[in-house]
């Protein structure tokens, strides 16, 4: 399957909407896709903001939650650079300097100096970028833009003045996050604040950890967008403040830029002498934090309430040496000391003790960091099982990584309820593993979030062989990362089959339970088992699945499973149907593994694709009913076909569909549709309710679509699209004809219309159902089981009702 143009897929918030009329289309994706849409309405400032959100990073901005609690500066530290960039930004107009370079190595406290800044200096701020490696959406160039517009559109002092510009700029061009990021920021920042007067508005633009950021061409881009904003001729001059590490080509870049008369670098120096009389600035700051800190332990701690002298200075002063100016090492120290498991003095003894040129790498630029590190990690009673959770914990999203532009939104795959599930490990396993290693990582008292590595540091060391030795920790590799995503996605589906109807109930008493707690459990279906439905793109991009895999495809369930995704409101029903298609390339791939193959899940697959039934309540309006039928005998053609090209398809079956029903198409029946479906799913039992309408989901319709598809395929003339609406319409045979479409292809088509007009007429036209959304039940049963559907007999009715079709096309009707 192949997606031309749609690299970027955001599974959670993605724009997928069955499409009855013109309407405003938001997507909700990327940093990279399109906005919006083809619309026919003036698109409303709230829509356009809320898609903005949508592509912006919120964990890049200063008060995210992700980040807490953020870096920041220890009180009484950082004195010098606080005040000199504090009145640099209060005295803007008596100084000529606009960028400010914050840089030194890993640790020694840029990101807290960056966020001091913006929490104290607020009310010159425009926006906020916090990169991190660590973090998907915060570790590219491709959504800075979007988040700074963001920001500008929801702060106080600026959403009534700059935002409505911003606002305006996206309306004009709904492909904008298309373009360039230079062209974003040119016109979605620049113009529109060149619209405003200077004096009424912030101007300070904050940049921390520019080195994060993956993609490195992307950090030379970024220098470049400030280096064109300051010669943007726009009489609101900006002024960035920008921390990172000077890496030489994050150097090359700045010192090639136009904007060398307007900057001042900030050096934050590691450098440091046993002397007490030449301790740098950074050494006495982080010499303050380790009295303070020590002072709080002995307050708070019981082990230590009698200790008043502990640490002794001579200690304290080892600490600020071995800590090179690196502020990560303190946090790192007393992180570790403090802890309720042993004794802090023996904690610290341990540090103080550590053999560095026993640790091999005494040469490091960072040798006392990487001896603590490994003085942590070594206090890891079950290696074996630590290893691969810090192994995905370096892995920024496992689903981007398994198949790129892939991300299932608001799923915390750092999680430990996650990770639990990814690794088999029993719940609790996860934190209990980990505990030893509280100093380092960001352990959330919630199972469902995300556990953090705070510092870059920690990730370089664990993925830097030389550096971490028996504690080197790589990421998973793409394959890898595959094996695990499909895996969990498949057992996650399964976990559904105990909760069928089909499977738990013998009676009618008994169907009643499980079918109130089949809708209750779907209805509180979080993001990943929602979107289980797409374990099949992941399997087919493994050459040698793992046996765990191999196992659970062979416990997969195609009818459960379909149901799950067939009972869900509209917005997702026609994006899940489309994800069908790859289930037929899974097989073919399932069938070509040169190792063990799924043989229960080869057999079970092929039986569901011959055939299977839907049935639908009595409820469910008729044109939900009908185009629902025809999303699923179209599912294959989607997953094979030009997205530009499937559009106008998918457009002109509606039309025909709308056309052939069209007093079930009445504004009535549209009007009250327009809300979630929730899912009520019927048992597949030896017989249906007498009040429920089955269709028959077959082979035949399915590659019958695939032929009408080739219609629109092969001619890229409408008027030869047209020809074959009107066939259907008028009961006509031009198509045929013109040589378009075989006789016996549109006298089938024309024959299913008829079935479905006769088997759906007994559902809701839509008109009895009030402004509350009803509930959409469906059932997929295997072929043996489902009541045949006897044709009528034909009859020549007038133009727009049941056309006339000849005697001789039900002999061969699938």
């Amino acid at each position: 399957m192949s997606f031309a143009g749609s690299s970027y897929i955001n599974i959670d918030g993605g724009a997928r909407n069955e499409v009855y009329g013109n309407q405003i289309n938001i997507t909700h994706g990327s940093g990279r896709d399109s906005l919006m849409e083809v619309t026919a309405q003036p698109i409303a400032a709230d829509d356009i903001l809320k898609s903005l959100a949508a592509l912006a990073a919120i964990n890049a901005t200063r008060d995210a939650e992700e980040r807490f609690p953020p870096p920041n500066c220890h009180p009484g530290t950082r004195v010098k650079v606080l005040t000199q960039l504090g009145r640099w930004i209060e005295e803007q107009s008596a100084v000529t300097t606009r960028i400010h370079w914050v840089h030194g190595s890993a640790g020694v406290g840029k990101s807290a100096i960056a966020q001091k800044i913006s929490e104290d200096h607020g009310r010159y701020l425009v926006a906020t970028f916090f990169f991190s490696r660590n973090d998907s959406t915060r570790d590219k160039l491709d959504r800075f833009v979007a988040t700074i517009a963001y920001q500008c559109c929801t702060s106080e002092a600026l959403r009534d003045v700059v935002g409505p510009h911003i606002i305006e700029a996206i309306r004009s061009d709904p492909h904008i996050f298309l373009t360039s990021s230079e062209n974003q920021f040119r016109k979605l920042i620049l113009e529109p604040f060149s619209k405003v007067p200077q004096h009424i508005v912030p101007n300070l633009i904050v940049i921390d950890g520019l080195d994060e950021c993956v993609d490195i061409p992307s950090q030379g881009r970024l220098i470049r967008i400030v280096d064109d904003a300051i010669a943007f001729p726009t009489p609101h001059p900006f002024t960035f403040l920008l921390c990172s590490r000077p890496e030489p080509h994050i150097l090359s870049s700045i010192n090639r830029a136009s904007f060398g008369w307007c900057l001042e670098r900030i050096p934050i120096s590691y450098e440091t002498t046993r002397d007490l009389d030449r301790l740098s600035d950074s050494d006495r700051d982080i010499q303050k934090y380790f009295t303070d800190q020590f002072r709080r332990l002995r307050d708070e701690h019981p082990a230590l309430r009698h200790e008043e002298s502990w640490p002794n200075e001579n200690d304290v002063l080892t600490l600020v040496y071995r800590a090179s100016g690196q502020f990560i090492f303190a946090v790192t120290v007393v992180k570790y000391v403090d802890t309720p498991d042993e004794l802090p003095q023996d904690r610290l003894d341990t540090i103080l003790n550590a053999n560095l040129s026993a640790a091999g790498t005494p040469d490091s630029p960072y040798s006392e960091l990487d001896l603590l590190y490994r003085q942590i990690l070594s206090n890891c009673r079950k290696w074996e099982k630590v290893y691969p959770l810090l192994r995905l914990l370096v892995t920024p999203d496992p689903a981007s990584i398994a198949f790129q532009g892939i991300s299932l939104a608001h799923v915390s795959w750092h999680s430990p309820l996650i990770l639990s599930k990814l690794l088999k490990y029993r719940t609790g396993e996860v934190e209990t593993l980990l505990s030893g290693l509280h100093s380092v990582l960001q352990i959330p008292d919630d199972i469902g979030w995300d556990i953090h590595i705070p510092h870059a540091s920690l990730t370089e060391f664990l993925q830097d062989k030389n550096r971490s030795g028996d504690y080197y920790v790589p990421r998973f590799s793409r394959v890898e990362c595959c094996d695990l995503v499909a895996t969990l996605l498949v057992n996650t589906s399964t976990s559904f089959i105990p909760l069928y109807p089909l499977y738990c109930s013998s009676s009618q008493s008994s169907f009643d339970i499980a079918f109130t707690n089949w809708k209750g459990h779907l209805k509180e279906r979080n993001s990943l088992e929602r979107f289980s439905v797409i374990w099949s793109r992941f399997c087919i991009e493994i050459d040698s699945p793992s046996t765990g895999l191999l196992e659970e495809l062979d416990l997969f369930d195609p009818y459960t499973a379909a149901a799950m995704f067939m009972s869900t409101d509209r917005s997702d029903y026609e994006w899940h149907v489309h994800w069908l298609g790859t289930w037929i390339e899974c097989v073919t791939w399932a069938k070509s593994l040169r190792g063990p193959q799924p043989l229960k899940f080869i057999k079970r697959m092929e039986s569901f694709f011959q055939g299977f039934y839907v049935g639908f309540s009595k409820d469910i309006p008729r044109h939900i009913a009908i185009w629902r039928t025809f999303l699923l005998e179209y599912a294959d053609v989607t997953s094979r076909s030009d997205p530009l090209l499937y559009k106008i398809f998918q457009v002109h079956l509606i039309e025909v569909i709308r056309a052939y029903f069209r007093q079930w198409w009445s504004e009535p029946a549209l009007r009250n549709s327009l809300g979630p479906f929730f899912p009520l799913v019927l048992p597949a039992a030896s017989k249906f309710p007498d009040d429920w309408a089955v269709a028959h989901i077959t082979e035949g319709n399915r590659e019958l679509m695939q032929r009408i598809y080739d219609i629109y395929n092969k001619s890229l003339l409408s008027t030869s699209r047209w020809i074959f609406n009107r066939d259907v319409i008028d009961d006509t045979t031009h198509s045929v004809n013109r040589g378009l479409i075989k006789q016996a292809d549109l006298l089938q088509f024309k024959a299913i219309l008829y079935q479905r007009r006769r088997l759906f007429a007994m559902l809701d036209d839509g008109s009895r159902r009030n402004s509350n959304p009803g509930l959409t039940a469906l059932v997929i049963v295997p072929d043996i089981e489902a009541p045949e559907i006897p044709p009528p007999p034909p009859a020549r009715q007038a133009l727009g009702e049941t056309p006339h079709f000849p005697e001789e096309v039900y002999n061969n009707l699938p």
